[in-house]
């Protein structure tokens, strides 16, 4: 998806790479619970270009194919503990407290489910070899024609912690994953008949425990889903999320996979986990902040604004050595945007109106070094 960016390594995660320990990497409310407004842009990639051959690297993309870059995520709170995650033309209802968030039910087009025994999605914290599991069902309708039942097993693991090599090369450490396994059963009914019965589906009786692992037993149109999540220290949701779906006879039926990159999430207002950042002097991309950086001599200081809303990237520097050249660039070193000024003091701004949404770099090169920061025009 990337190229490697001439012969500098990108500021932004090398300080992550130098400086993450594994021992402390877990999942946690105040880093990773969800949050009322929060909305980011995840791409979807091809499952099968994620390399998984080393055992000490959970997740390699350097080779990572994107099919599309315009999944948005957005989440809003109805109440002190009910949020629900709009995506991809869905709503997932989520119930959220201290110490665990649940699934509670979801609603498309075609399909509606309310979970009546909701599936324990997270429980902080997480470290690994922690676990979750249990049975969960729940009633809905599909098409405003059929009743169903949706019932299953579900364990969640987190089966390993360790690095992500993000695509443009660089190492995302401290990273844990989690591993879902559930499997889906499903009873459908005439519709008209159970709302004659009972009024509303919301109404029809919870199926008891024993029909449930009854049922589950001589079933054989189970689903199998193996669900991938990779939360790293620092970012609020996974980077990367996985998910496989498999029939009784181990044929895959359905395979995808989301990344949300931590130059996204580093666009959200996130004070627990910009902290956690600011541990390991990382800087944040594409705020307003005062990001900083020197030189080894610590003559050369300057600090990137990325303003959304005049589309300008402003650098104001000191004591710079001859000229001060910032260049706006795509992920394949192409130049779009170029501008020079020659005080040892001063700011230099380019504009990046007309530019297509999406990843780029900007270098700044002067007699002190090269620096680059890479920023989201949206």
């Amino acid at each position: 998806m990337y190229s490697i960016y001439m012969e500098s390594r990108t500021i932004i995660l090398i300080w992550l790479a130098m400086f993450y320990c594994n021992a402390n990497a877990q999942v946690t409310s105040g880093q990773q619970e969800f949050r009322d407004g929060d909305a980011l842009w995840r791409q979807t990639v091809n499952y099968e270009s994620i390399t998984r051959n080393n055992p000490n690297v959970l997740a390699d993309l350097n080779s990572m194919e994107v099919i599309s870059d315009d999944h948005r995520m957005k989440l809003r709170f109805y109440d002190n503990d009910s949020v629900t995650v709009y995506e991809n033309r869905m709503r997932y209802d989520y119930r959220q407290t201290d110490d665990s968030l649940q699934i509670i039910g979801s609603e498309g087009h075609l399909l509606r489910m309310v979970y009546d025994r909701p599936e324990l999605y997270l429980r902080f914290p997480m470290a690994t070899g922690d676990s979750i599991g249990g049975i969960y069902s729940g009633c809905g309708t599909y098409c405003e024609r059929l009743f169903l039942h949706r019932f299953g097993r579900y364990k969640t693991v987190a089966d390993g912690s360790g690095c992500i090599i993000l695509p443009e090369g660089d190492t995302l450490k401290n990273v844990v994953r989690l591993r879902t396994e559930r499997t889906i059963s499903t009873l459908y009914l005439p519709l008209d008949s159970m709302i004659a019965a009972h009024g509303n589906f919301m109404s029809v009786p919870s199926l008891p425990l024993d029909s449930i692992r009854l049922y589950m037993q001589n079933d054989t149109a189970m689903a199998y889903v193996t669900i991938h999540r990779y939360y790293a220290q620092g970012f609020r949701y996974p980077v990367i999320e996985e998910m496989v779906v498999n029939n009784q006879e181990g044929e895959v039926v359905e395979s995808t996979a989301y990344y949300c990159s931590p130059d996204e999430q580093a666009q959200l207002t996130d004070v627990e986990n910009e902290r956690l950042r600011g541990r390991y002097e990382w800087t944040v991309p594409g705020n307003m902040n005062d990001n900083s950086k020197k030189n080894d001599e610590g003559k050369f200081l300057y600090s990137l604004r990325n303003e959304p809303g005049s589309q300008q990237v402003i650098i104001d520097y000191s004591a710079a050595e001859g000229d001060v050249c910032l260049l706006l660039c795509d992920r394949n070193g192409i130049v779009y945007r170029r501008s020079v000024v020659s005080d040892v003091n001063g700011t230099v701004v380019v504009n990046y109106s007309g530019l297509r949404r999406g990843q780029y770099v900007v270098y700044i090169q002067t007699s002190n070094g090269q620096y680059s920061h890479k920023i989201s025009v949206k």
